[in-house]
């Protein structure tokens, strides 16, 4: 378990909220952007994310992984561009 007291921690485990809820691939989740996420008929999803051989797809996501990313991204004050951000030894976000 990421330990959830730590921006690392949060960023992990709402990493593996999107592999193993949504059942992202890696290479899907590491270009996974604010503006994939959208609420579609009172559900969540990810839409439009490209996968393999460019093939574009939606995926539902479980209410649970939706409350991990946002706390990931409220912690790390991540409002647009991609969600998955380096985190440094110091604890600091880094990237756009």
């Amino acid at each position: 378990m990421p330990d959830i007291k730590t921006l690392k921690g949060l960023r992990d485990r709402s990493i593996l909220a999107v592999l193993i809820g949504c059942g992202l691939r890696r290479a899907e989740a590491a270009i996974l952007s604010v503006s994939h996420i959208e609420q579609r008929e009172g559900r969540w999803a990810i839409v439009d994310i490209v996968g393999k051989h460019d093939k574009m797809r939606t995926v539902p996501m479980p209410s649970w992984a939706k409350q991990a990313i946002d706390s990931w991204t409220y912690a790390a004050h991540i409002e647009e561009g991609f969600i998955f951000r380096q985190v440094n030894k110091g604890g600091n976000v880094m990237g756009d």
